[in-house]
């Protein structure tokens, strides 16, 4: 999961092997019931916060980023 300070967050797991992304804009949305990651408005910013976790996962060896 990556929350920023400007009201956004993005969850991204895996289940049975199938990864899923979900984004939220806090802001407008504080109860997170409107998944924005299929919106392609939001498909930047989706992927710019994919990769900040990526990242970090890869900085802490967490095995998550493994296919």
């Amino acid at each position: 999961m990556v929350s920023t300070g400007d009201n956004w967050k993005l969850i991204w797991y895996k289940v049975n092997g199938r990864e899923t992304k979900q984004l939220f804009n806090l802001e407008t949305d504080p109860d997170e019931l409107h998944d924005l990651s299929s919106k392609s408005a939001f498909f930047g910013k989706a992927q710019q916060f994919a990769n900040m976790l990526e990242k970090h996962l890869l900085q802490i060896n967490d095995r998550f980023t493994e296919k």
